[in-house]
């Protein structure tokens, strides 16, 4: 365990690895904020706001926000940079602790040794309540390279999961497995963020696999990948943007089951926005995406607060996706979402970029299913 267990762990690192400084320095971040998706911050002058989700219910007329503060802690040392933080999302009732240790071995290469403690209390997946306990030590290897970096990694995983009501009808076993991943991206990536099974980075290109083996004391067998492609292209104005995003990823060698963590959830900010988070969960995902950003010609100063507006932005989005029981064969059909948003960008504090963003989306039968409504900041 990393942080005590009270506090009710659970793990991600940062998905990038800062240059350690030559002189001893140590860099405390705190993020408060609301988030639906559990992004993480790099050091004091970045805090992540993700995804005030505001859920308008069929049963009664009411709006829920989901939400989760951080804290991170680095401190760099010569070639060796230590990151130890605590993360808590009560959109599904977890908390994560974890702690690393980067080496720069070699010019863009790092040698990486982490922990993690995990203890999830809340409307984990499927927005169903478990008790989930996952404790993970990984070992792995990044390259930078001239077109992007690799990572690789093994780990093992101690998981448990429960019902809610009924704690001794747990799921528990050991997760050993291999993986690497490839970032189209000039910065090795981080090790345990390369762990995470949710997507959480939004500003580049990711494919992931990982081959969980038995025989050395794992439980389970199979082979996971999933993909991220973003582009951006021009729009129809030469300062219009048009996004184009595509997410595949597959389970398969599957014995004798898949851990329901190792499964792919759909729905929520990162994926479906008109639907609640991981409102459908499988084997397999597929989703293509597109958003196009208006550009206004609004630009503001606010001396009293210094906050300055330098761009804004008109947001209109249409998705659809599935859950997948095999490459090419959906357990349900495409389910499509749209909508309309917002985003400015500018300067916070004179020196700190910034952006906020607001959308309104809409799934399929309404006014059945009701619109779902975000807010997500990213300072820094």
């Amino acid at each position: 365990m990393i942080l005590p267990a009270l506090l009710f762990g659970a793990v991600s690192l940062s998905a990038t690895v800062l240059e350690a400084p030559a002189s001893p320095s140590t860099t405390l971040s705190v993020f408060p904020g609301l988030s639906s998706t559990g992004l993480f911050g790099e050091s004091i002058s970045r805090m992540q706001v993700r995804g005030l989700a505001l859920h308008g219910t069929q049963e009664v007329d009411l709006v829920v926000p989901d939400g989760a503060s951080r804290l991170v802690v680095e401190n760099a040392i010569g070639r060796s940079l230590v990151r130890m933080g605590l993360y808590y999302n009560f959109v599904n009732g977890r908390i994560e602790t974890w702690i690393t240790y980067a080496l720069s071995v070699h010019d863009g290469t790092q040698v990486q040794v982490a922990a993690s403690d995990v203890i999830g209390l809340g409307r984990l997946y499927l927005n169903e309540k478990f008790l989930e306990r996952a404790q993970t030590i990984p070992v792995g290897i990044g390259q930078a390279l001239p077109f992007g970096s690799v990572l690789v990694n093994v780990q093992r995983t101690y998981w448990r999961l429960a019902p809610f009501d009924n704690p001794p009808a747990a799921e528990v076993g050991h997760i050993d497995a291999v993986g690497a991943e490839f970032t189209a991206g000039g910065v090795v990536p981080d090790l345990v963020e390369a762990l995470r099974l949710e997507p959480a980075r939004r500003d580049q290109t990711r494919v992931r696999f990982r081959h969980a083996f038995r025989g050395l004391g794992g439980d389970y067998h199979f082979d996971r990948v999933d993909s991220d492609v973003r582009a951006w292209v021009r729009g129809l104005r030469p300062r219009d943007q048009i996004l184009v995003r595509g997410v595949y990823g597959q389970a398969w060698n599957v014995s004798p089951i898949l851990p329901v963590r190792e499964s792919f959830g759909l729905g929520g900010l990162d994926a479906l926005r008109g639907y609640r988070f991981e409102e459908f969960r499988g084997p397999g995902l597929a989703m293509l995406g597109t958003e196009y950003a208006f550009r206004l010609p609004w630009t503001m100063t606010f001396r009293l607060l210094r906050l300055g507006i330098e761009e804004a932005d008109c947001l209109a989005f249409g998705e659809a996706g599935r859950i997948q029981d095999d490459w090419f064969r959906g357990s349900m059909r495409f389910r499509w979402s749209g909508g309309l948003g917002a985003r400015v960008r500018g300067t916070l504090f004179k020196s700190t970029r910034s952006s906020f963003r607001v959308y309104a989306a809409q799934g399929e039968r309404y006014p059945a299913r009701r619109p779902v409504f975000y807010a997500v900041a990213d300072i820094g």
